[in-house]
């Protein structure tokens, strides 16, 4: 898992004292946004991981069990991942494309993420995704949420706080046959349009 930090820019120009400027920048500095290319691992046979992990194809066309992340995400301050649909794949039926945070457990499996169908679940967050569109999630402990992006514009919240999973995880879930998803580094934090 790659990681690296957003960089922090405040600038304040005038003659006038700025009262808040200092406890906004201590406030901004404990907050650090923590940006990881997620590295997938599977001994599932149906999901093909190339590109040092980064790159899933599905090779079925029917639910599966979940693809985990590598490594345990954070507990603390912002994670933020995204995945890109590189390939939405053949439609047979209905299902989809799930992307979000889970544990690794089999019972008593905790998830919070988004679909990229409308069908209503009411434990996914749905939006429309297809070929070329990047899902973004925001896992902010600070404000104990999860919120989801599409191409660096704001969807939903998660129906549940990341504070409720443990150990975390990046998950996603694949139905379609020959859809391909990509980990990487598309939108920058500090540019996510907040709707």
């Amino acid at each position: 898992m790659a990681n690296t930090f957003e960089d922090i820019c405040i600038v304040h120009s005038g003659t006038t004292p700025c009262t808040n400027l200092l406890q906004k920048f201590k406030k901004t500095l404990s907050t650090r946004v923590l940006t990881d290319i997620i590295q997938w691992e599977t001994s599932n046979a149906i999901y093909v991981v190339t590109n040092d992990g980064t790159r899933v194809r599905y090779t079925k066309s029917y639910w599966s069990n979940p693809l985990y992340s590598q490594q345990v995400l954070p507990t603390k301050n912002i994670t933020y991942f995204q995945v890109r649909i590189t390939n939405h794949g053949t439609v047979t039926a209905a299902g989809g494309i799930v992307v979000g945070i889970s544990n690794k457990s089999e019972r008593g499996r905790k998830m919070i993420c988004m679909i990229n169908t409308a069908t209503g679940a009411s434990e996914y967050s749905c939006f429309t995704a297809t070929t070329g569109d990047v899902v973004g999630v925001v896992i902010d402990h600070v404000q104990d949420s999860v919120r989801f992006y599409l191409n660096g514009r704001f969807q939903k919240e998660g129906f549940d706080v990341p504070s409720a999973i443990s150990p975390m995880y990046a998950v996603i879930e694949l139905y379609f046959l020959n859809c391909v998803v990509e980990s990487g580094d598309y939108y920058k934090y500090h540019e996510l349009v907040h709707v």
